[in-house]
């Protein structure tokens, strides 16, 4: 059997496959149990943080983007964030 047809035959839509390329990310074993628990949602949050990251960080979620803007650099420094 060649390699195409393996991939044609393999189980699973896309999510299926985007949840192995995220399980296989982090070394989980698509049966065990934190993999069984994890649900699409999930798996969809991860992938997009994963490919944020590799994009620079660039790409960030509103939700992220809102809570920086709350983010106070000074009461940051005072309180000696950045040191360690």
């Amino acid at each position: 059997m060649t390699a195409a047809r393996l991939i044609a035959a393999a189980p699973g839509g896309p999510m299926e496959r985007l949840r192995f390329r995220v399980l296989r990310e982090f070394c989980v074993l698509p049966g065990s149990r934190a993999a069984r628990k994890m649900t699409d949602r999930q798996c969809l949050r991860i992938a997009a943080m994963l490919a944020a990251e590799r994009l620079g960080g660039t790409a960030l979620p509103e939700e992220a983007e809102e809570e920086n803007a709350a983010f106070d650099e000074a009461m940051f420094l005072k309180l000696g964030g950045g040191h360690g």
